[in-house]
């Protein structure tokens, strides 16, 4: 069986580290990649085997340190998720070109950490203030890696 624990790789950690970060660096790379130069279409036959690769990682392989084990299986899929919706789902909904600028892919990365500024409410939103739409949490991811160190 593909996903049998018998079949579990133990990979050291570094190594581990770089092949995933390589792999979500490729698929970013692709969506900065402009539709000219790569067309959304060889963007996503290429993306197949990273993507495939994205979410069999984590399952197959694995490294010695259970808490990295853990974020590298969570973020893998919210990895894959969103460059499947960029990529993929995106264009043959809404027929637009697989791409995002360096600035929306700053957005991308950054908005879940950011956080609204005190004593901003939700109705100023409506107004159109871009940077208030990025800071919706009430509190940091961050806050969870000390719920994460405990557990490991």
């Amino acid at each position: 069986m593909l996903f049998s624990p018998q079949t579990e790789i133990v990979v050291p950690l570094p190594l581990f580290a770089s092949l995933f970060l390589g792999i979500c660096v490729v698929l970013y790379g692709l969506l900065l990649a402009p539709s000219a130069t790569l067309p959304t279409r060889t963007k996503q036959i290429l993306s197949i085997p990273f993507l495939t690769t994205l979410l069999v990682l984590p399952v197959k392989f694995h490294s010695r340190v259970g808490g990295f084990d853990l974020i590298s299986s969570a973020l893998g899929i919210a990895i894959w998720l969103r460059t499947l919706d960029l990529i993929w789902i995106t264009p043959l909904r809404e027929g637009t070109d697989a791409y995002i600028s360096w600035d929306q892919l700053r957005q991308e990365l950054w908005a879940p950490m950011r956080r609204r500024p005190m004593g901003a409410s939700k109705k100023h939103d409506d107004e159109g203030d871009d940077d208030a739409k990025w800071r919706e949490r009430t509190r940091s991811s961050w806050s969870l890696l000390p719920l994460l160190l405990l557990n490991y």
